[in-house]
């Protein structure tokens, strides 16, 4: 968070919106990745309050502009969203793949959704 303030500060920039996409390593194209480190590893990363951040989504705007700079280090970060698509999601790298690119609230509300239908568990 820090190397993304100081980019927009020295580019002459204010950040004055932010928000965080936040996903488990699991649940993003990283997951075998992940799953392969040694858990005293996974175990570290996990204390990092940013460690599942997977994007930031801000706008920014000249540093004269009126008002105040928001800085990135002070937001409160939400965990991963919790879902479950069912085990009939593990086997399909496709459907994976592009569920990836949805937001932990996009995904927990299909999964509930799925649920209500019976689909999912």
């Amino acid at each position: 968070m820090r190397n993304i303030q100081k980019l927009f500060e020295e580019a002459g920039l204010k950040i004055v919106e932010a928000e965080f996409v936040v996903k488990a390593p699991e649940q993003t194209e990283f997951a075998d990745r992940w799953r392969k480190l040694p858990s005293s590893v996974r175990e570290a990363l996990a204390w990092n309050r940013f460690g599942n951040v997977y994007q930031v989504v801000l706008r920014a705007v000249l540093q004269v502009a009126p008002g105040a700079s928001l800085q990135l280090e002070s937001m409160s970060v939400s965990g991963p969203a919790k879902g479950n698509f069912g085990d009939w999601l593990r086997g399909n790298r496709v459907l994976r793949y592009f569920i990836s690119f949805l937001s932990g609230n996009a995904r927990a509300r299909i999964s509930r959704a799925l649920r209500r239908l019976g689909i999912g568990h």
